[in-house]
């Protein structure tokens, strides 16, 4: 079994295009591709600079797209009436090199 078969759910990806003069980001049109979406819930800790305070997220969805997708960091991701934001994403290659899956971490989106 690959892992292509398990991308059985629907996600819709808003990809960030700019801000607006308030400073609230705009986001593009929705484009909708197959995932798998795990929801969970992980703590972490992200340090903006060497010697300043630990911030503290909550990973609320892992989820794995094709390679092919066009996702970056920011966008908004809808899955299950739920809106999130990719905070994290990470690259899997096999043993050739190949690009097998990309996996993104996500918190809740809050705008």
């Amino acid at each position: 079994m690959s892992l292509t078969s398990l991308f059985n759910q629907a996600i819709s990806i808003y990809n960030s295009s700019s801000v607006d003069r308030y400073g609230k980001e705009v986001l593009g049109s929705a484009s909708t591709c197959r995932a798998r979406v795990q929801v969970v819930s992980k703590p972490r800790l992200h340090f903006a600079s060497e010697g300043s305070d630990a911030i503290q997220y909550v990973i609320a969805a892992i989820i794995y797209v094709k390679p092919d997708t066009t996702v970056e960091e920011g966008d908004k991701i809808a899955y299950n009436g739920t809106n999130y934001r990719v905070h994290g994403k990470s690259v899997a290659t096999d043993g050739q090199g190949q690009t097998n899956h990309i996996r993104l971490e996500c918190t809740k989106w809050n705008i």
